[in-house]
């Protein structure tokens, strides 16, 4: 439609949504057309808000394909662009995305941290309770590696409370996955399995 009547602006977004569909479809290929299509676009009408969006997904292609030093300067770039922008809900997610790559690279913990607390931080600000519930779960991740299991705990247990406020199943569940697995470095198997 947004083709149909010439509206480029509605034409990017709609194709960096269809990319995001893709990329959590796990066809990385369309993900990654779509998400350069929206790119390109948002580019020549000069929206950087859009340009942050694609990138992010850009860069989440990248991190599949284990190309992490692309992923990184991807979100990185797509972080600046979001600051730009002003885009708030770009800025909170990039940080997230941000603290989650890193802390998929053992040496990077402290720089997961970092930016775990950052979007935490920021997400706070902007009362986004989905963003905070991402960073609250990646800082108890970043936790978790450093030793600090009670400390995990009250994290993910405060992203749980949020993602059942908002009613996201997804962070719920992958939360609780990732408490049981603390409970049972703890030693406490009854508490993993319920």
């Amino acid at each position: 439609l947004a083709g149909q009547i010439d509206y480029p602006k509605g034409k990017a977004v709609a194709l960096g949504h269809i990319g995001w569909v893709y990329y959590r479809k796990t066809d990385f290929v369309k993900a990654l057309e779509n998400s350069i299509a929206s790119m390109k676009i948002s580019e020549q009408i000069g929206d950087k808000g859009e340009m942050a969006r694609s990138l992010n997904s850009i860069a989440a292609v990248s991190y599949e394909q284990k190309l992490y030093d692309k992923s990184i300067s991807e979100f990185k770039q797509a972080l600046t662009l979001s600051y730009a922008s002003k885009d708030e809900k770009a800025i909170g997610r990039t940080l997230n995305n941000i603290a989650y790559l890193f802390l998929q690279l053992d040496e990077q913990v402290d720089s997961a941290e970092v930016y775990g607390n950052r979007a935490v931080a920021y997400s706070e600000k902007i009362k986004d309770n989905y963003l905070i519930a991402f960073g609250l779960r990646n800082v108890g991740d970043v936790l978790v590696r450093k030793n600090k299991l009670g400390e995990a705990l009250s994290k993910y247990e405060r992203a749980i409370e949020l993602s059942k406020a908002t009613r996201n199943n997804s962070m719920i569940a992958a939360t609780y996955h990732r408490v049981a697995k603390v409970y049972l470095l703890m030693g406490r198997s009854s508490d993993a399995i319920a």
